[in-house]
């Protein structure tokens, strides 16, 4: 509980009346006796529990699963981008001939490599 502002207590206003002697009894002049006011102001804390919701201090975002798609969609084109930027950066001095040269004696070796995955892909099929 957190306690309110203090309340501020108003009381009743005394009027007091002094008894005032006539200065005759043959006197015509009225005589009033003088009126005091008081007021009393007194501070009083009130303690009152608060009700009030926890805010919320996270935006709501209304679709989240876009925005994560976004965000990886975004990292991916930054990912590519700086493999092609790396890609360009390099160079290959390699004649035409001389690529398929390397190309041809890496055959013999893509047979068996093709066979394994050929393999492996009907073994998961059939699990």
């Amino acid at each position: 509980t957190i306690p309110t502002p203090s309340k501020i207590v108003k009381q009743g206003t005394k009027t007091t009346k002094d008894p005032v002697q006539t200065p005759s009894p043959q006197s015509t002049t009225h005589v009033q006796p003088p009126v005091t006011q008081s007021k009393t102001l007194v501070s009083e804390p009130i303690i009152a529990p608060v009700n009030a919701p926890m805010p919320n201090l996270k935006p709501s975002i209304p679709y989240p699963s876009r925005r994560d798609d976004e965000r990886r969609r975004e990292q991916a084109n930054e990912q590519i981008e700086k493999f092609y930027e790396i890609f360009k950066d390099m160079s290959f001095e390699i004649s035409f001939t001389d690529a398929l040269i390397l190309m041809l004696s890496l055959l013999p070796l893509s047979k068996p490599l093709l066979e394994i995955k050929r393999s492996s892909s009907k073994w998961l099929e059939h699990r």
